[in-house]
């Protein structure tokens, strides 16, 4: 099997086709006139060699813009998954901090770092289908990692034929996403793993309304010489909101792409676990790509833009979405991995 590694482009054939400016792959400046105006990140990692990762989101609280959330998740072997949400205000404008958790991006377009000091509840996937998670009995947890690019930063409006900014009401100032490869240390209730493997992360900015938000799909991961990006998100009707992607290879070769056949939630316990995609190129080809869930965890995210671990049965307004690392094998053989996400309203699911 391709080891994770060698995914992506190598840092030295890496362009910028999107051209996105270093500021925009930054902490960036609070926008204090704009109503509802949010920022929020993610950085996500996997080893397939030993099936240990990261899911790490943060973003801004709506109620005090200074003040940072950030949700905490430790994907580890057996399914089980170590957990925590803290909160606090960042020392420095480099950097996302709660005090305990650590996102720097003062590294602008090759890759961010993360630190954590802390401890997580350690529960599964099906247990957090039932209630909000992470505030249970825990357990000492810490890492340290660092990332370095496997492809360039891609910007969705520009993907879109659109300066860095747009019409999305989840994201209605900027959004960009890198894949990546990393490096560093996961220690959990005494137990240390490594990271070293693959990984991701996203940045958003701007008012953020998920009213019309009715479920989505967003795959970001790579193959060996090519980094993948795709999104696609449905409005409550159904309707389709935005479906764009990239795939990115060497210098400033990068393809027009989209992801379909991706199916929904059959259930909060982001089945199905298995099942063959399309991958859609502007030329008109497509290719078959089968997904395989190898971990995963649920979330919750309400219209008063609270972001929970697990799901949230209290709230009938939420939005649940399933964090997975997914293999991707196409049809000649390749592999590759990514994050898959994916979403539905918590209304359309009866309580577990």
């Amino acid at each position: 099997m391709t080891t994770a590694t060698t995914l992506g482009v190598e840092p030295a054939r890496i362009g910028n086709p999107h051209r996105v400016p270093e500021r925009l792959d930054q902490v960036l400046p609070v926008r204090r006139d704009v109503p509802g105006y949010g920022e929020t990140c993610f950085l996500t990692t996997w080893n397939p060699t030993d099936g240990v990762g990261l899911f790490l989101h943060a973003g801004r609280c709506p109620q005090d813009v200074d003040l940072w959330w950030a949700q905490s998740l430790a994907y580890l072997p057996g399914g089980k998954i170590a957990v925590d949400r803290s909160w606090g205000r960042s020392r420095d404008g480099g950097a996302i901090q709660t005090g305990n958790f650590t996102i720097r991006m003062d590294n602008p377009l090759k890759g961010w770092t993360s630190t954590f000091d802390g401890a997580g509840e350690i529960t599964t996937a099906a247990t957090m289908v039932t209630r909000p998670s992470g505030a249970g009995p825990a357990r000492p947890m810490r890492w340290e990692l660092a990332t370095e690019a496997a492809g360039p930063v891609w910007d969705m409006y520009t993907a879109l034929g659109r300066q860095s900014n747009g019409s999305q009401d989840w994201a209605s100032g900027t959004h960009t996403q890198q894949v990546l490869r990393v490096r560093g240390t996961l220690t959990v209730d005494g137990v240390e793993y490594r990271l070293d493997g693959t990984g991701a992360n996203d940045h958003s900015s701007g008012t953020r309304d998920l009213r019309n938000f009715g479920s989505h799909h967003f795959l970001i991961g790579g193959f060996p010489g090519r980094a993948l990006h795709s999104m696609s998100i449905f409005g409550m009707d159904g309707a389709v909101l935005l479906d764009s992607g990239s795939e990115f290879g060497e210098g400033e070769g990068t393809e027009p792409v989209t992801l379909t056949d991706v199916p929904p939630l059959a259930g909060l316990d982001a089945t199905p676990l298995d099942f063959e995609a399309t991958l859609n190129y502007a030329d008109g080809t497509k290719t078959p790509v089968r997904l395989e869930v190898l971990h995963t965890a649920p979330i919750s995210i309400n219209t008063d833009n609270d972001n929970i671990n697990g799901v949230d049965w209290d709230s009938p307004d939420t939005l649940f979405l399933s964090e997975s690392r997914v293999r991707m094998t196409l049809p000649d053989g390749t592999v590759g991995f990514a994050h898959l996400e994916r979403s539905c309203q918590r209304s359309t699911h009866a309580a577990s």
